[in-house]
């Protein structure tokens, strides 16, 4: 089979896509005055942010250490500058729950603040800053300081048992201590958002290569076939959250050729049948806001119809299960709507057929979700 044409069109597609940057309209907020804009960002995303006042005006890089914090309007997010105590460095959290008591994240930094003062802890105990394992009592003095300093911060408004209420200390019990806070004192939480559910369409092409056991079925090769479906993302509740779970409904057909110098090619078998296939998977992307690169494996579950081989020698098997892994692009097109492209090497994990073979898939994907 013959892919690397294929392979130059879709990478010169999805070059064009990454020249495109990505503008969320918002604004900074520096010295309490707030100035409306563009924020872009970069890999050292947490560090520094670009901010333009129109889209035509040169960025100027802004760091933690300069604003106090910044808003991006199309995704409802807010970031505040957090001064890391273990580093010394300025970084920008995600608020997560917003009231008297805040609640600000960052990989595995967590923050609450109430007026000018403020808890870090670094979530799960189990783990150091850098991520490396901790010993069990370690964990446990470390959760009892960190939950006397927790009860002290709120002390306005605690919860009941707040010792008990606390352990063990996760992100779940955190975030209760925050919204009963601020339920208690009279403020309603704000930010704290829920995961959401995006769908799409997509279409594309699927080049089909397939390996029978028996040796007599050796001179079918796959076809190629155009794809059609639906697809539906469920994103996390958080901007800074990289990782999602995908889910599409394929409908192809798989075609099938024999050489005509095959012993079977008087018998006139034919293998074409249709497909309808269920991929679901994981989307990992390398920068915040889930656009830009990302890496994609997953399983898939196919039924096969409309497919007769004619013959005793062969049968379809009705349900395939089948892995993959894939690279793609997503771009942002406004606040809700993205473009993405999607290239996937999938094999089949049982046989598309009675008498046992290998399918594998090259699938080329381009959808848009609104």
């Amino acid at each position: 089979m013959r892919f690397s044409g294929k392979l130059i069109f879709v990478f010169i597609l999805l070059t064009k896509v990454v020249q495109s940057q990505n503008l969320y309209s918002g604004y900074i907020v520096k010295d309490g005055d707030k100035t409306e804009g563009f924020i872009s960002f970069n890999s050292a995303f947490s560090r520094k942010i670009q901010f333009k006042k129109n889209q035509n005006e040169e960025a100027t890089t802004l760091t933690p250490g300069e604003i106090s914090g910044f808003y991006l309007s199309d995704e409802k997010s807010e970031f505040i500058s957090v001064l890391e105590e273990s580093t010394g460095e300025y970084l920008f959290t995600e608020v997560i729950v917003k009231g008297k008591a805040t609640l600000s994240m960052l990989k595995n930094l967590y923050t609450v603040s109430v007026n000018n003062q403020s808890v870090q802890l670094y979530l799960p105990l189990s783990k150091n800053p850098s991520g490396a394992d901790r010993e069990l009592h370690a964990i446990q003095r470390e959760q009892i300081v960190l939950i006397g300093k927790l009860k002290e911060l709120l002390k306005e408004c605690l919860m009941p048992d707040f010792e008990k209420s606390m352990m063990p200390l996760k992100e779940e019990k955190l975030l209760s201590a925050v919204r009963q806070f601020n339920n208690c004192v009279g403020q309603v939480n704000s930010t704290d958002r829920k995961s959401r559910v995006a769908v799409g369409i997509l279409g594309g092409y699927q080049l089909t290569s397939v390996t029978f056991k028996d040796s007599r079925f050796e001179y079918f090769e796959g076809k190629g076939s155009p794809v059609f479906g639906a697809d539906m993302d469920l994103i996390p509740k958080y901007f800074l959250k990289k990782a999602l779970l995908n889910v599409q409904v394929l409908v192809w057909q798989n075609k099938y050729v024999l050489d005509e110098n095959s012993p079977l090619a008087p018998l006139e078998i034919n293998l074409d049948h249709s497909v309808v296939c269920v991929p679901t998977s994981l989307k990992f992307f390398f920068k915040p806001g889930r656009s830009g690169f990302l890496l994609n494996p997953g399983i898939t579950t196919s039924v096969a119809f409309g497919g007769d081989t004619n013959t005793t020698l062969m049968d379809i098997e009705s349900f395939v299960l089948g892995g993959f892994v894939g690279i793609g692009y997503e771009n942002r097109i406004s606040a809700r709507q993205r473009i993405f492209g999607i290239c996937r090497l999938g094999s089949s994990l049982t046989s598309p057929f009675n008498r046992g073979a290998n399918q594998l898939n090259l699938q080329f994907l381009m959808g848009y979700r609104f």
